[in-house]
């Protein structure tokens, strides 16, 4: 509010007071008239209620003859007026059973209203409220009835006006004074008020205008009485009010400075926790959560984000977990070694997971825990590189067992009497080089291998025209009798761009699709080595008409150690690791791999560069 408004609405207020004061008087008086009239009528009721029902029980112990007779010659009429207050009565009469008149008497300008009694006997004894007719004052009637010989003879209706305003004048003197005493009490107040009105503006004044300049003083007035008293205590306030302010200040800055440190402290730690490759989460001393982050829920297959406060059994919905992260709470002193468990999680992809539980000991007191750490990990690679590592083993061994048998049997018999024979002699040089060459394929992709994973193994850039390349690992993969069943197909443009790569790296990784296509294939199949350049990118195509692979096994493919479950697979020789080293190359050489299949159709492998690989720089590997 404005304060020129604000100052008009001030004067106006003390103009007005006066006639507020008035205005409260009359109220007042009004309040106390309307209490003492219910409080009189209520009174005046009650008492004509105690004496209706008295007088009928009175009357319906009397003969019915008698009643009749004294009605009938007004004596019971003048009895009821000595009675009672002649203006309360309204009327008598007697009815039979069946309802019909036998006498009645009534006050002048008062007609008796028809009513029925009630039949049942309960209710013979009563009263009731006849609302009257407009302009008529209300009745209660009382009835009884009339017994002669245990037999109903007929009913007593008794009526009274119930009491209103007239009761009230008897009371109108004590009424006047009241009132005038109240009126005159308003005025004292008034004028009272009036009196510290002025004083009271100047301090209004004063505080209004600290109130708009939203600054801290004493105020400046000078009074008396009980309103010094409360200045000298404003005052006093005041002032402690101003040096609790400034404290407050010097105190807020250095608040606002160690929230922002401690926020950036916890932002920090919150990014680090984030970012870890392995699920974190922390349970207080009840075993609820105070700490999660994404991978836990990633790997866990939750959906809802997790509220912190929440228990074990509202958010995770493995249960084995539940009971092994709450044991952490329980954990003695001595066993601070961190527990684990392994949990398989279902989900898109079917994990294990590797938890391990850290109790939270509180600094000041070791016997103590406040709360739990759980990490969790994912070691689903580590248990299936477990799980073949006997079969790789086995078939490593087996490879090897089986070139090694026949060379001894081929030396066996070169150094006997076959070795005589010419065409022995050379179809035993044959056979002794292709194991031989199996054998140094074996241990060169194992030796790559163990170089690309411990980081050894480095490139060595050149351009490299690709037409040269693949057409050169094609005439070495496709030369010797073995592959005589199998026809080999080549289009390759010899226009394609060079590639800035290794190419010895990369014709090991063409060479390994190469002989899968040819082991993998079908008696007269055909393996096609194809080459296209695109927009952006050219493809190398390695593609057969074998036996293919199934959509369960395609995503595990380029896995180490991995071999199809499938009869066809087992029967041929293989160790898992060509498209391992396959894909490892590729990537190394900063292209990307991908099949095409399907069973009994063939195979479709994919090599695919950028064509900004062929204008990279050399740069160390």
């Amino acid at each position: 509010m404005p304060a020129a408004l604000n100052s008009r609405f001030i004067e106006w207020r003390a103009d007005h007071k006066g006639l507020a004061v008035i205005a409260i008087s009359l109220l007042m008086i009004g309040c106390v008239t309307a209490v003492i009239y219910h409080h009189l009528s209520q009174q005046k009721e009650a008492w004509l209620h105690s004496q209706g029902q008295s007088l009928t029980r009175i009357i319906s112990a009397m003969p019915v003859e008698q009643l009749v007779s004294n009605m009938g010659n007004n004596a019971l009429m003048n009895t009821i007026h000595y009675a009672l207050v002649e203006k309360h009565f309204a009327y008598i009469s007697l009815v039979s059973p069946d309802g019909a008149l036998l006498v009645e008497q009534a006050a002048d300008g008062v007609r008796v209203p028809t009513r029925h009694i009630p039949r049942e006997p309960a209710f013979w004894f009563g009263e009731r409220t006849i609302e009257p007719d407009a302009g008529s004052p209300r009745i209660l009637e009382f009835h009884a009835p009339l017994l002669q010989d245990k037999q109903l003879q007929a009913f007593v209706r008794l009526g009274f006006f119930a009491p209103g305003w007239s009761g009230l004048t008897a009371q109108l003197p004590f009424i006047a004074t009241l009132a005038f005493l109240v009126f005159n009490l308003g005025c004292v107040v008034y004028f009272m008020t009036r009196l510290e009105h002025g004083q009271l503006n100047k301090l209004n004044d004063q505080l209004e205008q600290l109130i708009n300049t939203n600054r801290m003083a004493p105020i400046q007035l000078e009074a008396n009485g009980e309103l010094l008293e409360f200045i000298k205590r404003f005052n006093s306030v005041m002032d402690r009010v101003t040096e609790q302010q400034q404290h407050l200040e010097v105190s807020n800055h250095e608040l606002l400075l160690n929230s922002k440190l401690e926020s950036f402290r916890n932002s920090r730690l919150n990014s680090i926790l984030q970012t870890l490759p392995d699920a974190v989460f922390v349970l207080d001393d009840t075993g609820r959560l105070c700490f999660s982050n994404s991978k836990l829920r990633y790997y866990l297959n939750i959906q809802t984000p997790l509220k912190e406060g929440a228990t074990m059994a509202e958010w995770c919905p493995y249960r084995e977990l539940h009971g092994f992260s709450n044991q952490g709470n329980s954990t003695p002193l001595s066993a601070k070694k961190a527990n684990e468990i392994i949990l398989t999680t279902e989900g898109h992809t079917r994990r294990s997971i590797r938890f391990q539980r850290y109790p939270l000991f509180s600094p000041s007191r070791p016997d103590k825990t406040f709360g739990t750490l759980v990490v969790g990990r994912d070691i689903t690679e580590h248990q299936l590189a477990v799980a073949h590592r006997g079969e790789f083993i086995a078939q490593v061994a087996h490879e090897l067992k089986t070139p090694l048998n026949t060379l001894s049997i081929y030396s066996e018999a070169l150094l006997g009497e076959d070795g005589h024979s010419t065409e022995f002699r050379i179809e035993a040089c044959n056979i002794i080089h292709d194991e031989t060459e199996r054998l140094s394929n074996l241990i060169n992709n194992l030796l790559n291998l163990s170089k690309l994973e411990s980081g050894t193994l480095k490139p060595d850039r050149h351009h490299v025209r690709l037409h040269d390349l693949l057409k050169d690992a094609l005439d070495s993969i496709s030369a010797g009798t073995q592959h005589k069943d199998i026809h080999f197909k080549f289009a390759v443009p010899n226009d394609l761009p060079p590639l800035y790569l290794d190419k010895d790296l990369l014709r090991i990784a063409v060479i390994n699709l190469l002989t899968n296509a040819i082991k993998y294939n079908r008696a007269n199949g055909t393996v096609s080595l194809r080459a296209q350049e695109t927009d952006s990118s050219i493809i190398i195509m390695v593609e057969d008409t074998g036996i293919g692979i199934s959509d369960a096994d395609r995503p595990h493919v380029f896995e180490k150690h991995f071999r199809a479950a499938s009869e066809q697979v087992q029967q041929r020789p293989g160790h898992g690791l060509g498209l391992s080293l396959t894909r490892e190359i590729v990537s190394l050489l900063h292209g990307s791999i991908s099949v095409q299949s399907e069973l009994e159709r063939g195979s479709c492998f994919h090599i695919q560069f950028d064509k900004t690989v062929a204008l990279l720089k050399k740069v160390p590997a």
